[in-house]
Formats: C-alpha cells, structure tokens, sequence
C-alpha cells in the first residue's frame, strides 16, 4: 500500500509541476502578445491580440483564417495560441499586393493614397522574418493571393478573422465567399465593424450569427456561426 500512496503522491506532483509550467508559459506568451503589439507593423491593439490569442487556447480551432496580414500583428497571436495548444494552423491569405490594396477604394482619396505608396514587398519581408523569429513557421501557412484566388484552396474553417481590403465591395465579397466555408458554430472577427465600409457585412453577421465578444470599443466583433443561414441553405 505505502508503494502505491507513494506513486500516487509521484503523479500528483508531476501533475502539478506541469500545470505550472504551463501558467508559466501562458504568462510569458500573453506578455509577449501585449509587447508585440506595440512594435509589429499594422493597427492590432493590445486588447485585441490578447483576445485573439484568448479566443484562440478557449475554443481549440484546428483551421483558421485571416484574410489581410500585412505586417503580422494580428495573426501571430492566432499563431501563438495554436503552439500554446500544439494544434492547428492559421491561413495567412495577402497577396501584399499595391493593386489589390487599392482595389475599389476611391482614386485620390486618403486611403487610396496611402496604400499606394506602400512598400508592401518590404512589408512581406518584415512578415516572414519575424514569423521565422518567433518560431510560428509551423502554424501557419502562407497564401500570397488575394482573397478570391486563396478562397478555392481553404479546407473548412473553424475560425475566421476578416480584416483586408476595408473598401465596401471588398469587406462584403470576403463574408460572402468565406462564410459558407465556416464550420456551423465557427467563430468570425470582423474588424472595423464601426466602419460604414463595413455596415453591410456587420448586419450580415448579425443576422446569421450571434455575438460572442467585441474589443476595440466595439470595432472588432467576434460572432459564432450558431444560426441557419440562407447562405448554407
């Protein structure tokens, strides 16, 4: 019996030993999460990389999405939560591409110009190599397209962050050509909800998904796929 208690107490130790070094791998990922956001290229918040890296160890996607990675700042907390797990992979869909990035915004206009002037060549470099830094090269997979040519090689989604092109046209093409590709009961992020850009694709969601979360003052919204959609129908 006192080999028996003793192996017990052994487990129990070792189990213990574990949990905590993997609080503490938790702590060390959540603060690298918040310390990144503020060096990466692009408009990822503190708030929300820590609730996309939350999201992401809470719900276990297997495939994940993001259309529109620019520098990376809101994919690898998708990416660090799935090494977290030791499960799954993220689509990382851009073509950084000046083209596609001023597709359907308007000619002259702030955005336009801006986009324009990018050097997004230099900005996919930045990408990979920090992707290559952090170790993430395992988790995900690039598709250097733009969102309709990326679309016909996806499997079936768990979870879908929307986050490219912000024009009208270009927000609502994206729901509606990867929403049916959304497991039932799969998670979507629309970024810039607030936008008026974004309006039409918000009201979708709305319709056919129930709200989960919002961060950002409610500029990014995370909805679960639970309802029957016409889309699916």
């Amino acid at each position: 019996m006192r080999i028996i208690f003793i192996c017990i107490i052994s487990i129990f130790c070792f189990s213990c030993s574990q949990k905590h070094e993997r609080q503490k791998q938790l702590k060390k990922m959540r603060h690298n999460i918040k310390s990144l956001a503020l060096t990466i290229e692009g408009w990822c918040t503190k708030e929300k990389a820590l609730a996309l890296f939350d999201v992401t160890i809470k719900y276990k996607p297997i495939i994940c999405v993001e259309i529109g990675v620019y520098g990376g700042n809101s994919l690898f907390p998708i990416a660090m939560g799935l090494k977290y797990l030791n499960q799954g992979i993220v689509y990382a869909i851009d073509s950084w591409s000046n083209d596609d990035s001023t597709q359907h915004l308007s000619y002259g206009g702030v955005n336009y110009e801006w986009w324009k002037d990018q050097d997004l060549n230099a900005i996919y470099k930045y990408f990979l190599m920090l992707l290559k830094t952090l170790e993430l090269e395992h988790q995900t997979i690039i598709l250097k397209k733009n969102s309709e040519q990326a679309a016909q090689e996806l499997p079936p989604i768990d979870m879908l962050h929307i986050d490219g092109n912000m024009s009208e046209e270009s927000v609502y093409f994206d729901l509606i050509t990867y929403f049916p590709k959304v497991k039932q009961n799969g998670l979507i992020w629309l970024n810039n909800a607030k936008w008026t850009t974004s309006r039409k694709a918000f009201f979708f969601l709305m319709n056919n998904c129930s709200v989960v979360k919002s961060v950002d003052n409610g500029n990014c919204v995370l909805f679960k796929k639970d309802k029957i959609s016409s889309s699916d129908s």
